[in-house]
């Protein structure tokens, strides 16, 4: 009986074992998938800001005087009040989410970790 215990526990050591090279590798990949993304924001995001600004017509192109001159809309403020909130408040939702998240990982670890100890004690009964 007691070989059976043992190879019953070291066949389910292997098997978490795999599962935690599947998981590593599968983080890994994430990463670099993270990466690339993160990249490819940082290309285009100062281009995207530069042209959305431009474009909301709180600057003005006048050709007419000397050299040109650019002008600026008096409600220029109302851009920076308006995206400063709502970055604030994507940032409230994501916190929420994280602690949210964190809340659930924890139950989920108990649960984990007593299931596994279920599993273990039926398998030391005689």
């Amino acid at each position: 009986m007691g070989n059976e215990q043992n190879l019953t526990s070291n066949l389910m050591s292997q098997l978490d074992a795999k599962t935690n090279v599947d998981i590593a590798m599968a983080t890994k990949d994430d990463g670099v998938a993270m990466k690339t993304i993160a990249v490819v924001t940082m290309t285009f995001l100062p281009a995207t800001f530069v042209s959305a600004l431009l474009g909301m017509n709180f600057f003005a192109y006048d050709p007419d005087t000397h050299g040109g001159h650019i002008t600026y809309s008096h409600d220029l403020w109302m851009y920076f009040v308006i995206s400063i909130v709502l970055t604030l408040i994507l940032f409230a939702i994501w916190w929420v989410w994280q602690q949210y998240r964190k809340k659930w990982m924890a139950s989920s670890r108990l649960e984990d970790a007593s299931a596994m100890e279920h599993a273990f004690s039926v398998l030391q009964k005689p």
